[in-house]
């Protein structure tokens, strides 16, 4: 049963004018990739059934995963399974492929992110929520949508 989904099929539109020959999530951070970071932090939150969301159109992503993020995976006792888009489905269409999953942490492959996952989760867990939402606030206008919240409710 997936307890965590990694999104990287994206298409990067927001970084593309820095990084017009890499996916987002292969961009390095002090000699890292977004990605193997990412998978770090869910292998130490204890995530062992770990699902990653793929554009087809990303071959060079598909082919890390498979030869490094398979490899970081399996040391850790966790298994990654790679799932291709053909099309763009969105958080939830990908989610929705993980039918039997009870809880799935769900992460973005290209954010840099020191959230405590642990306390994410028992807040969640806490409140009986059916989807909780971690966001930031921007100090610039993204055209990509909005979250709007009242008191503290996601609406």
């Amino acid at each position: 049963m997936t307890d965590a989904l990694m999104m990287a099929g994206g298409r990067g539109e927001r970084m593309r004018a820095s990084y017009r020959d890499i996916a987002k999530p292969l961009v390095r951070v002090r000699g890292l990739e977004l990605i193997e970071r990412n998978l770090a932090m869910l292998l130490r939150e204890g995530c062992r059934d770990i699902a990653v969301s793929v554009s087809a159109e990303l071959p060079m992503l598909d082919a890390w995963l498979k030869r490094r993020g398979e490899a970081v995976g399996r040391a850790a006792g966790a298994t990654l399974t790679t799932l291709v888009e053909t099309s763009p489905l969105g958080t939830i269409g990908v989610a929705a492929r993980l039918a039997g999953s009870a809880e799935v942490l769900v992460v973005n492959a290209d954010n840099l992110i020191t959230l405590d996952l642990a306390a994410l989760r028992a807040h969640h867990r806490a409140v009986g929520a059916a989807m909780t939402v971690a966001t930031h606030e921007q100090p610039f206008r993204i055209p990509f949508g909005e979250v709007v919240t009242e008191g503290g409710v996601l609406t």
